[in-house]
């Protein structure tokens, strides 16, 4: 938050800054009158009443103090304005914190994946200093320094990817930033936690029973764990006549053509999931399809690195790279 702040309103913690030192120096005159009263109520003798020089100089410090507390009242009233025009950035820091997590979990895949704090912040500042067209209000502005960061983090952190662990990172990343799009219970289905039980050999021909007839054979236990799971896809699935599945099933790229009914019915998740239980060899194009709408990409392919580029705009005297080449590449004549 301080580094978009930084950024993108840095009149504003200045402002902050001179207020809250202001207000502790105002504190601190405030003490030392209580003090100084203290003192000269200790000193005094006699009837203090009578004490002509102790009564003007408690009728002073009384004023003081006011004018003290009045401008205390106004410098938390100013504060109170400032925080709010800080907290309309708070959406783009608690993102920005959820995708370094969100990196930092690919260390659970392969301990190579590994990404510094320093480096997160070097793309999170490339965001900040992305062109974007905005309609001039800071919400919008918001919207779109979070969509650019995400699609900065992915195209980055991919490039150190293994080329099969891409998809895996871009459903982490979905996932992770739309968690309300993709239920436990749906997630479970698709990570293959849950429905191991209806794929026992004893229950497959029970299962096959209450499932359409345009399902494939080998995909019937899929889809009765599928249905199971998530009840509502058993009634969206019969609005639509068997033949138009049926039809659809037998369709090269499926994932790109579902009936009419089912795509305006179903979840975009759930229509992966659907791809998956009874045509999973179309899953990796309709998963990389589904990650890459919702990131904002085109698609998740890279551009080839162009080492010179890379060189110019991402390297620094104090920051290394790392090349892990397979066998067959070469890049010594890049280089």
């Amino acid at each position: 938050l301080a580094m978009t702040l930084q950024h993108e309103k840095p009149d504003l913690e200045t402002r902050k800054t001179a207020l809250l030192k202001k207000e502790d120096e105002l504190k601190l005159q405030l003490n030392e009158l209580e003090d100084l009263l203290l003192k000269e109520l200790a000193e005094s003798s006699g009837n203090i009443l009578e004490n002509d020089k102790l009564l003007a100089s408690l009728n002073e410090t009384k004023a003081q103090a006011s004018v003290i507390e009045q401008s205390l009242n106004e410098s938390q009233q100013l504060q109170l304005a400032l925080n709010q025009e800080r907290d309309v950035y708070l959406p783009l820091g608690h993102f920005a914190s959820q995708q370094y997590f969100l990196v930092q979990d690919l260390a659970k895949l392969n301990t190579m994946y590994r990404f510094s704090l320093s480096t997160f912040t070097d793309v999170f500042k490339k965001a900040l200093n992305a062109r974007l067209e905005d309609d001039g209000s800071t919400e919008t502005r918001v919207k779109l320094l979070c969509s650019e960061l995400a699609k900065l983090v992915f195209n980055f952190v991919s490039r150190s990817l293994y080329k099969g662990d891409r998809a895996t990172f871009a459903i982490h990343m979905v996932r992770g930033m739309y968690p309300e799009e993709i239920p436990d219970n749906e997630w479970d289905v698709f990570t293959g936690i849950t429905g191991q039980d209806t794929r026992s050999r004893e229950s497959l021909d029970r299962v096959k029973l209450s499932v359409p007839s345009w399902v494939p054979s080998e995909a019937a236990a899929r889809y009765a764990a599928l249905v199971n799971e998530v009840p509502s896809l058993s009634q969206v699935i019969s609005n639509t006549p068997d033949d138009q599945w049926r039809e659809w099933v037998r369709k090269p790229h499926l994932e790109v053509e579902l009936p009419t009914t089912a795509q305006r019915s179903l979840k975009p998740f759930q229509q992966v999931l659907l791809v998956q239980c009874v045509r999973p060899d179309r899953l990796p194009p309709m998963l990389a399809s589904y990650t890459a709408r919702r990131l904002g990409l085109g698609q998740l392919t890279l551009a080839s690195v162009n080492i010179r580029t890379l060189f110019q705009d991402e390297t620094t005297p104090l920051q290394p790279v790392l090349f892990i080449v397979s066998a067959g590449a070469d890049p010594s004549q890049e280089l």
